[in-house]
């Protein structure tokens, strides 16, 4: 994908953690709908409250309501991670066709009838949702190690697809990113590792991108992990928070106007319920909701640079006078240096940039010494 434009901010305070686009918040629902669907699997295979463990063999996606359960997943070998539509008439999920094929994206109708194959990905699918107008955004696996101390074997990106059937593009570049779900204003939300500059201990944050891969903003770092971020109908968004060491997680609501601040347990995470002889987990609401607003992409694919703007670089900086560019390989090979670029009087800066090319970027005094 070709990036035309992309918004840099030299801080989480410019950026704005709690700088999302106001939204009036809907009234809550007078009515409860009875109606969810779940996953299901044999209790010897629960997994762990706010682990990452992969969806076991046997494991179903179910739609139960009352006493009636129906299988949406019927004939796949493994199924889990649903989410619905806005309108409540589609479900999809990941699941795979047989015992080590990759996990791809399916969907089926409330009332089963056997899933349709939306995204098949070269590696394992971990999350999808749908997006307005019919794409799916998903994480995936990518051949790559993970960040340094990240919780996982291997990295993984956000991709974005046309639902019918192919893989997507990717859109993020963190180096492990997952949980992807869309907010009521448009923006894909997300967890992804972190290894802050300050010294704090490397964490899963919430942040927000658009979804053609731009706008990549902070949206929640608090002093724990937190992952599997969805939306309310009061628009607040819940979330699992992790314990630093073993323990129980604790699912927490953020704010939707401060997201910033560390949200307060609602309940200590489950991992499901026994429903007999199996397993039930991932609950989600079958009833419909307010369509997601769309986004006006301002990505040019005809383009053989990025356009590059910071705000203000010397917010962190202070007594930067030029920002110096530098490639960052993602396999850690050998840096480049791409130029140097002289601040505005305001502290800005306006630079074209190869697209598809991690970057970093080095505050530079007059002496051209690194300052941050």
């Amino acid at each position: 994908m070709r990036l035309a434009a992309l918004l840099f901010v030299a801080s989480a305070a410019a950026c704005g953690a709690s700088g999302a686009t106001p939204v009036a918040r809907p009234p809550e629902a007078t009515s409860q709908t009875t109606a969810y669907v779940a996953v299901r699997a044999p209790v010897r295979d629960a997994p762990q409250a706010g682990s990452a463990q992969a969806i076991p063999s046997g494991a179903k996606v179910v739609r139960v309501e009352g006493t009636s359960v129906t299988v949406l997943s019927a004939g796949l070998e493994a199924a889990g991670r649903p989410d619905v539509r806005h309108d409540a008439a589609r479900v999809l999920f990941t699941g795979r066709e047989r015992a080590g094929a990759p996990f791809g994206v399916y969907e089926s109708a409330p009332a089963g009838g056997g899933p349709r194959l939306l995204v098949r990905h070269p590696t394992d699918v971990a999350s999808a949702a749908y997006l307005p107008g019919g794409p799916i955004v998903y994480s995936a696996d990518l051949d790559e190690p993970p960040p340094a101390g990240a919780p996982a074997a291997r990295a993984s990106a956000l991709f974005v697809a046309k639902g019918d059937g192919t893989a997507g593009e990717r859109i993020t570049w963190g180096g492990l990113d997952i949980d992807p779900t869309v907010l009521s204003d448009g923006r894909v939300l997300f967890a992804t590792w972190r290894a802050p500059s300050d010294g704090s201990r490397s964490r899963f944050v919430l942040a927000t991108v658009h979804p053609d891969g731009t706008g990549v903003a902070l949206f929640h770092a608090g002093p724990a992990s937190v992952v599997r971020p969805r939306q309310l109908p009061s628009l607040d968004i819940e979330c699992v928070e992790l314990p630093a060491l073993a323990g129980t997680a604790s699912r927490v609501a953020l704010s939707w106007d401060a997201p910033a601040a560390r949200g307060e347990p609602i309940v200590r995470e489950r991992s499901g319920t026994a429903v007999g002889g199996e397993w039930e987990s991932d609950p989600v609401p079958l009833a419909p909701r307010p369509r997601p607003q769309g986004h006006l992409s301002i990505v040019r694919a005809d383009r053989a640079f990025g356009t590059l703007y910071c705000i203000d670089a010397r917010r962190n900086a202070p007594g930067a006078v030029k920002a110096r560019v530098r490639t960052m390989p993602p396999d850690g090979g050998p840096q480049r240096v791409l130029g140097d670029v002289p601040l505005m009087a305001d502290g800005s800066i306006h630079v074209r940039v190869p697209p598809d090319t991690p970057i970093a970027f080095e505050m530079l005094d007059a002496a051209g010494n690194v300052v941050a």
